[in-house]
């Protein structure tokens, strides 16, 4: 569901009033800029996914914002140093959160293992990322597209289900904890600035 109208906001926000996680995706471009551009946020609970064009409409961030605030709710990513370099320049509390990316790390996979490749290792689907290097502040949106945005977060939560057991079998669940509390210090030391236009 595309994010457009107030009943929908109003939807969104009911739905997910008494939710204890949410998976989180962005897109952005960042290629030519020293802060990110943020253009869509996606966002599931592995059942329903909601997607805001943040690029048509910035005021979406305040329902965001309000809905994050919540120490309670756990914002689960993949890969998320940029997502949370984003939320944070924008004032959006992403703690706490759990990063499938750094988590595999600890359960004996790839470090930098991609999305696709963990969702074929955990739940045994094969995923489309033809646009996954997409001009994300073109519009409209496709259908193709947003169906590759449903997919970027839909499975996030079946992941995190069962790496939180296996990070809990094998002891590891407080060092991969540690591990997201490095990364977001280290994120903010850094301002939220693009690394590479920062050394140059």
């Amino acid at each position: 569901m595309i994010v457009n109208n107030q009943k929908k906001i109003d939807f969104f926000k009911r739905y997910f009033s008494k939710k204890k996680l949410i998976c989180v995706d962005t897109e952005f471009e960042r290629k030519k800029t020293y802060y990110s551009k943020l253009s869509i946020i996606t966002l599931s609970d592995g059942d329903k996914f909601f997607i805001f064009d943040i690029l048509e409409n910035p005021s979406n961030l305040i329902t965001l914002r309000d809905l994050f605030k919540s120490k309670k709710l756990l914002k689960i990513l993949h890969g998320g140093s940029q997502d949370i370099e984003i939320f944070l320049n924008h004032k959006i509390n992403i703690q706490p959160f759990f990063d499938t990316q750094i988590a595999a790390g600890f359960l004996g996979f790839d470090k930098n293992i991609s999305y696709a490749n963990i969702v074929k290792k955990f739940v045994k689907k094969k995923i489309d990322k033809t646009h996954q290097k997409t001009n994300w502040l073109k519009r409209p949106i496709m259908k193709s597209q947003i169906n590759y945005l449903k997919k970027d977060v839909i499975y996030l939560k079946k992941i995190y289900n069962s790496q939180i057991k296996l990070l809990s079998k094998f002891k590891k669940l407080n060092f991969a904890k540690e591990e997201f509390k490095l990364l977001i210090q280290n994120i903010k030391n850094n301002k939220g600035i693009n690394s590479k236009f920062k050394k140059k």
